[in-house]
């Protein structure tokens, strides 16, 4: 015992002389942090400043988050069966309407991370917010209403909501540019659109418009004088002007025409669930220029920042199709899912 006490003394006083003589240098730790090894590691893609694709699969209850390379960089739970997704005007929210639970889930596009969960109505399906970010809009379609939610104070979780009688299976809701009207795609019967004045809580109908048959998906013009509604009932897309909600043509694009996006004034693209192709069609001068094979089911579609590529999703083989947009060609195909419906791109910034 005495020997190993002495051995103990002698190591003590030979680590004080060697650091006395500078040999080790003894760094402390700052009271709050941990030693590096055992620090979670930073993400290999950062959400901010980086431009990125949120696509919905409706099987599997989740957003997929990819860069517009085709990498998947998280996977987001959100509610049962999401039909539809809109980013707010500031870019900081991504909400999808979930269809068989009746929510919708809000996505802090910064943290990717699920915000809330909020009950809206039977058969939440298309969502779109205002143009001053204040108000989310939520067409259920199974209840025929339309839920106004004021998200102003999201984070605080003071969220107040009220609905608007419209009827019909109202099933997709867009904002006009000017932020004056809001509009919804309803299929019941052979399908209408109701047009609304756009008060908030106070927003009133003004008229139910006839265009075609099941009117289902839109897109605004670039300069916001002109509304596209795709027909997911017939082969026409139906372009009218975003004041009067008068048609100006309408164009036969394909099979089952789903969804729509304008690359330009001169350029808008329109998918054709019923096929394997997308349309491009020149909108002042109302006719087809060309056609694009992309893959079974094409189903939503957006663009990059630049312009310079198309995402679409195809809804049965769950593949995200990268489109290279000035070649007209497909670049790329992505296995992210198994049910995919509408997606966006959003460029974030690190103020986002």
């Amino acid at each position: 015992m005495k020997f190993y006490l002495i051995i103990l003394v002698l190591t003590s006083f030979a680590t004080l002389a060697f650091l006395s003589l500078g040999f080790f240098k003894v760094i402390p730790l700052p009271l709050n942090e941990v030693p590096k090894e055992d620090k979670l590691q930073e993400p290999k893609i950062k959400a901010s400043k980086k431009e990125l694709v949120f696509v919905e699969d409706a099987q599997n209850n989740e957003v997929i988050v990819l860069t517009t390379q085709g990498e998947i960089i998280k996977r987001i739970k959100v509610g049962k069966e999401p039909h539809d997704i809109a980013v707010s005007p500031n870019k900081k929210w991504v909400a999808t309407g979930n269809f068989k639970d009746g929510t919708v889930s809000i996505i802090n596009t910064f943290t990717l991370a699920l915000e809330r969960n909020l009950k809206t109505g039977e058969g939440a399906h298309g969502v779109a917010f205002d143009l001053k970010g204040r108000f989310l809009f939520v067409a259920n379609a199974r209840e025929d209403t339309l839920s106004v939610i004021d998200i102003e104070n999201l984070e605080e979780g003071q969220i107040k909501q009220e609905k608007i009688k419209i009827g019909g299976f109202p099933e997709y809701v867009g904002v006009t540019k000017d932020n004056s009207k809001i509009f919804t795609t309803n299929l019941a019967g052979q399908g209408f659109v109701t047009v609304l004045e756009n008060k908030g809580f106070d927003s009133k109908i003004i008229k139910n418009i006839d265009l075609g048959i099941d009117p289902h998906g839109w897109a605004i013009s670039p300069d916001g004088s002109k509304i596209v509604i795709t027909n997911i009932g017939s082969n026409f897309t139906y372009i009218v002007d975003s004041d009067t909600f008068e048609e100006i043509a309408h164009i036969d694009t394909g099979s089952e025409t789903e969804f729509a996006a304008f690359r330009s004034k001169e350029e808008l693209w329109v998918t054709n669930i019923g096929s394997n192709y997308i349309t491009i069609i020149n909108p002042e001068e109302n006719k087809i220029v060309s056609k694009i094979e992309v893959g079974k089911t094409p189903h939503g579609i957006s663009f990059s920042a630049d312009k310079k590529f198309a995402f679409v999703p195809l809804y049965r083989p769950g593949e995200v199709v990268i489109i290279d947009a000035q070649k007209r060609k497909v670049a790329k195909k992505v296995k992210v899912g198994e049910k995919l419906h509408n997606l966006v791109v959003i460029k974030l910034s690190a103020e986002t």
